[in-house]
């Protein structure tokens, strides 16, 4: 009783708005700092690490950029940066982390590393500047087999195991010259349409030419062009007439000691019919002879042609074939049996045989002159009907003969004959005795 009296005379004075204040502000704010304890734990795994990379004072586009957990290595994620420069990795939480910017190829500016981003409950901006790359030259003279300063041929720098780095044409004495950074590189010459000074393919490369440069320093590398074969000849017709505007193409691939090469043929013969190409050197070519427009002849194509060396090579054209073949001779029906025959006949040129007896096509693959097709599964003492046709190599035809009869022969008779009556002995007298016998077919007559 005294107790109640006492909190009575405690709370004279407070409202009804104060009471429900007094009790309702410890709520509030244990709800409050709930909230911002689960608040914050959710964006501890929400936070952004963005910045500009620069190549010395410019926004760097296409760089790549990687971030890495410090403490264990692993890869967070990469990403390019945008026309400004800018990257973004998003959704991180607290932790260190390591940044490694990579500038585009050929941009002239050296990688870097920046160890030890720190993020600790809010987005993390880091600027990157990239400097240029510390660069060595490579220079020399390009020559041919001959010794001759090669211009217009270009040279090409790659990485190993990596990109171009670099490509330049020789000028006019031959002279080339290339920046690049510290490495292993290979080098590689070719010509394209450039019109250089030295007899050469219109179109050539040597992909390894140099195999593995060591640079680490300004160096000097003189390049030397492995030896062209050359193709030659007249281009005529079977007469010997020449025949000129014939272009003469192909390609083919080369390995030789170590370096590995490409080369085409393209050239036309002139009014004479005379061509005259240089080629890489190889022992498998692939080449194409199409003839002027409206001439008559045929293209033709010839695969496996080694031009390891030099080679006089004449080419004669033909007239496209519209002719059939035409039978010569036959046809004739030979060794004919009660179950098989022969047919053969004669063409002036190759053709192909075929025999259609009875309705039933027979045929023996490839071109002849003498064709012999043998017809068997025939029935005996049957009369049948033959005609035989040819198409010639360029699918002239058919060339077609009159229709053929023959009879096949009867069945042989293989039943030994039987003797029906006798043999008896008849009209004996001192000096001579008659055998007499009957047999069931007419047969020979022998006494032993």
């Amino acid at each position: 009783m005294v107790h109640l009296i006492c909190l009575n005379l405690g709370l004279q004075g407070i409202s009804r708005g104060s009471l429900i204040s007094i009790f309702l502000k410890p709520l509030f704010r244990f709800l409050f700092f709930l909230f911002l304890s689960i608040a914050g734990y959710s964006l501890a795994y929400a936070l952004s690490l963005s910045g500009t990379v620069y190549g010395g004072s410019n926004p760097l586009p296409n760089s790549i950029v990687t971030l890495n957990d410090s403490s264990t290595g692993g890869l967070i994620g990469t990403v390019s940066t945008d026309g400004g420069g800018i990257y973004s990795f998003t959704s991180l939480s607290d932790g260190t982390y390591n940044l490694t910017v990579t500038p585009p190829d050929g941009s002239g500016f050296g990688q870097s590393v920046v160890n030890g981003v720190m993020i600790s409950g809010a987005d993390v901006i880091q600027n990157v500047v990239l400097l240029l790359a510390q660069t060595f030259e490579i220079s020399g003279v390009v020559r041919d087999s001959n010794g001759t300063l090669a211009s217009n041929i270009r040279v090409t720098v790659y990485e190993v195991g990596g990109g171009v780095a670099g490509s330049v044409q020789t000028d006019a004495q031959g002279n080339y010259s290339i920046l690049v950074a510290g490495g292993n590189y290979g080098l590689s010459v070719n010509g394209f349409a450039f019109g250089t000074n030295i007899p050469a393919p219109k179109i050539f490369d040597f992909s390894s030419l140099v195999s593995n440069l060591s640079i680490t320093g300004n160096t000097v590398q003189d390049l030397e062009i492995p030896a062209f074969a050359q193709i030659s000849g007249y281009t005529t017709d079977s007469n010997g007439v020449a025949v000129g505007n014939v272009i003469i193409s192909g390609s083919g691939d080369s390995f030789v000691d170590g370096v590995s090469g490409f080369g085409n043929i393209n050239t036309t013969s002139d009014a004479n019919g005379w061509y005259s190409a240089y080629v890489v050197p190889s022992t498998n070519y692939y080449e194409t002879i199409t003839p002027p427009n409206g001439s008559g002849f045929v293209s033709a194509s010839i695969s496996s042609l080694e031009l390891s060396q030099s080679i006089l090579q004449n080419i004669i054209l033909n007239y496209a074939d519209t002719i059939a073949s035409v039978i010569t001779s036959g046809p004739y029906i030979t060794s004919i049996i009660d179950t098989s025959a022969v047919v053969e006949w004669q063409t002036d040129e190759p053709a192909t045989s075929e025999v259609v007896i009875n309705g039933n096509l027979v045929n023996i693959p490839g071109f002849r002159t003498q064709h012999s097709v043998t017809l068997s599964g025939l029935t005996a003492s049957t009369s049948n009907t033959v005609q035989v046709s040819s198409y010639d190599a360029a699918g002239n035809g058919p060339t077609l003969s009159a229709n053929l009869n023959f009879e096949t022969f009867s069945m042989p008779d293989t039943t030994v004959p039987t003797i029906v009556s006798g043999p008896a002995i008849v009209g004996i007298t001192k000096n001579r005795a008659l055998v007499q016998w009957v047999t069931s077919e007419p047969t020979t007559t022998s006494l032993t």
